[in-house]
Order: structure tokens, then C-alpha cells, then sequence
């Protein structure tokens, strides 16, 4: 479905969403909603560790700096 990642503008910027090509397509404020069902990613996107945040429609990804993953439902 797509790609979540920190945004690090600074408030009241908190996350964005990122193309295939990881250039950032569009920033978030903090409490804007992110659409398509990619909000289950900010949590873990705005936390910092993890690189980028890949959602599909059933399970959504971590993907930590040394590209170790984490899954869940």
C-alpha cells in the first residue's frame, strides 16, 4: 500500500509518505490523518527506529537501519 517514515522538518511535521524510490511525497502534521489505511504505521514511523514502515493490506513492516525487519499483524 506504501511507505510511512519520521519526517524530520520539526513540529508540526511528524511523519511522510515515500514513493518506491524513498523520495518523500507528502509530510503530516502532527494529527493529520495519513490515508489508505497507512495510519497504523505513524506510531512506529515517528519513533525514530526504524528507517521506513511498509504497510500492506495485512501486516505492516519495519525496516530498522541495518535492514533487520519487524512484522505484525
Amino acid at each position: 500500500m506504501g511507505w510511512v517514515g519520521k519526517c524530520y522538518l520539526g513540529v508540526p511535521y511528524e511523519v511522510h509518505l515515500l514513493d518506491v524510490t524513498g523520495q518523500i511525497v507528502q509530510h503530516f502534521k502532527v494529527g493529520e490523518s495519513l490515508p489508505d489505511n497507512m495510519e497504523r504505521a505513524r506510531r512506529l514511523a515517528a519513533s525514530g527506529r526504524y528507517v521506513v514502515i511498509e504497510v500492506f493490506s495485512d501486516r505492516v513492516v519495519a525496516v530498522a537501519a541495518d535492514g533487520t525487519t519487524a512484522v505484525s499483524a
